[in-house]
């Protein structure tokens, strides 16, 4: 995929606050600031993370706001936030249980980074989104057929009760937009949406979408 060459900033943070209403006692959203070879050719590998932190409440979001942009900034890094809440008992439920596997099979390395593992597979079931990545290979395309026709049979299946209760988002990205809704019937859908040349399109269960990027 091109990379836009042109300089750019995408701020999703007011787009996504409102997602932080809907949190109850335990729930977060994790954080990761990522360093990319993608965007930092003089890399040596291909991902750096740079910082993790957990969002509970919106007090959280707001005074990690500064701290996410300049690090991004400082480090020409992208700040993404996973789609789909996670809840510290059924993070801490599936911790043990992975630790403990991972002990009794003399795993021991994998205890380094056993949290940080877990809190990025273990997902709240209730309430689940889906992430639709669309890439493009000009920003004028994001609003082309292809999405046109994604959004319409997202619309079109949440009338005919086909998905979860929950607004559809529209995520803008660096090279595309990621859209994310509610639980459907993914075979279903991808029969009926319609794809083309210009764009290319996936569908995810559970995955980040992008918070902040500046380059």
């Amino acid at each position: 995929m091109a990379e836009n060459q042109l300089n750019t900033c995408v701020d999703n943070f007011n787009l996504l606050r409102p997602r932080l209403h809907l949190l109850q006692n335990g729930d977060f959203y994790p954080i990761i600031i990522l360093k990319r070879k993608k965007d930092n050719p003089d890399m040596s590998k291909q991902c750096q993370v740079l910082y993790r932190t957990n969002i509970y409440n919106i007090d959280d979001y707001i005074s990690e706001k500064t701290k996410i942009i300049n690090i991004c900034h400082q480090n020409n890094a992208r700040a993404y936030i996973k789609v789909n809440r996670r809840n510290d008992r059924e993070v801490s439920a599936t911790l043990v249980k992975y630790v403990l596997e991972k002990h009794l099979n003399s795993q021991y390395d994998a205890m380094r980074n056993a949290y940080d593992h877990v809190v990025g597979t273990t997902a709240v079931h209730n309430n689940k989104y889906y992430h639709i990545d669309v890439d493009s290979l000009r920003p004028i395309d994001i609003d082309n057929e292809t999405v046109s026709n994604i959004i319409n049979k997202l619309i079109e299946f949440k009338n005919n009760g086909l998905m979860a209760n929950g607004d559809i988002i529209r995520v803008p990205t660096k090279n595309g937009l990621h859209i994310l809704a509610p639980a459907f019937n993914v075979d279903k859908f991808e029969k009926e949406v319609e794809k083309n040349k210009i764009t290319t399109w996936s569908i995810n269960k559970d995955a980040e979408t992008l918070l902040y990027f500046e380059n």
